[in-house]
């Protein structure tokens, strides 16, 4: 067997409304129309499920909890535009530039949080 890519992923959130907020503001996610009372975002080729902590669907992962995720997004933008970009929603950069290693080789990272205190890290590939 070969997995060929992620389709989708989930976030469990205490506050469905201001992480939908970032992640559509702040990252530019387009918010999906919502199925069967499920809230998603999509970002690139992914889409990013958001369960409210208190009301995940079935089946569910065996321990949910909101702020335990960690994202990391890839783009072309320069880091120190998607800086200015975060800044100017009062959003603090935690750490960052720094060099780590992608799915596909070296990248540069920044790193913030989202509304429930998930890490997320926006990087480009060095290569």
């Amino acid at each position: 067997m070969k997995i060929e890519h992620l389709d989708h992923f989930v976030i469990a959130v205490a506050h469905v409304k201001a992480t939908s907020n970032f992640y559509s503001r702040v990252l530019g996610a387009e918010v999906l129309p919502r199925e069967s009372g499920q809230h998603a975002l999509r970002i690139g080729d992914q889409k990013i499920v958001l369960h409210k902590v208190t009301k995940v669907g079935d089946p569910a992962a065996r321990n949910i909890a909101s702020g335990v995720s960690e994202l990391c997004f890839i783009t072309s933008e320069p880091l120190d535009r998607v800086m200015d970009h975060i800044e100017s929603f009062g959003i603090e950069i935690i750490e960052g530039p720094v060099q780590r290693i992608g799915a596909k080789g070296p990248i540069e990272s920044i790193y913030l949080y989202d509304p429930d205190g998930n890490l997320v890290e926006i990087a480009n590939y060095l290569m």
